[in-house]
């Protein structure tokens, strides 16, 4: 073991850099510039990408199979499997996730339910994603009573949006349903986010794009 040095100290992160890879695909160019304006203005341009929902439950619920749920949607879609690398040029597909970016809280008698929720939802606002280390998607589940509970899902704007999370919504409550009544679930494969990334590439030096490029520009 190598001797350490005066006055400095090594603190342990919970980063896995071998992380098995499902494939890596070059990030494009949306991406490249959110992760630009990221890098140019630090943490506060990080937090504005974010997009959060949060959607109140009523009616009986099982946490436990919320979060199956969940990690079902996450292996389904592999830009929410994604991270950039060092210079936000290529996404890296990971197979999975070490650990599910997972919440629960149980407020129980909480009376300020409002006050609570509020300030969540701005605990979610200022959360920094790490765009290298990942996840880029996090949910968080809170419950008030047996039937009452409220639900955040909260993504960087570089893997999703508002119509993605809608689809997330969606793939949540089907998974959801499927696992609290034991049933199986048969869904279309997910499009996939590295096939739209290198059709992309490949549209990027066609001949059509060249044309596009030309008409524009004169």
């Amino acid at each position: 073991m190598y001797p350490q040095a005066p006055g400095i100290s090594f603190e342990a992160v919970d980063f896995d850099p071998f992380a098995p890879l499902q494939l890596t695909i070059p990030s494009t160019e949306p991406q490249r510039e959110i992760f630009t304006s990221v890098l140019m203005g630090g943490s506060a341009a990080n937090c504005a990408y974010n997009e959060s929902v949060m959607l109140r439950l009523k009616g009986k619920l099982d946490p436990e199979c919320m979060k199956k749920a969940f990690e079902a949607v996450i292996l389904r879609h592999d830009a929410l499997r994604s991270t950039f690398s060092e210079d936000g040029t290529t996404l890296h597909i990971h197979a999975s996730l070490s650990d599910t970016p997972w919440r629960f809280t149980d407020a129980g008698e909480e009376t300020e339910r409002d006050v609570l929720l509020n300030k969540l939802c701005r605990e979610e606002t200022l959360y920094s994603f790490s765009l290298t280390k990942g996840p880029l998607i996090r949910m968080h589940l809170v419950r008030f009573e047996e039937s009452d509970h409220a639900l955040l899902i909260t993504g960087h704007h570089i893997v999703c949006d508002g119509w993605s999370l809608s689809l997330i919504f969606r793939d949540l409550g089907h998974h959801y349903s499927a696992r609290v009544n034991n049933s199986s679930l048969r869904a279309e494969p997910a499009l996939s986010f590295a096939d739209y990334s290198r059709k992309l590439s490949a549209d990027a030096t066609s001949d059509g794009q060249s044309r596009t490029e030309r008409f524009w520009v004169d």
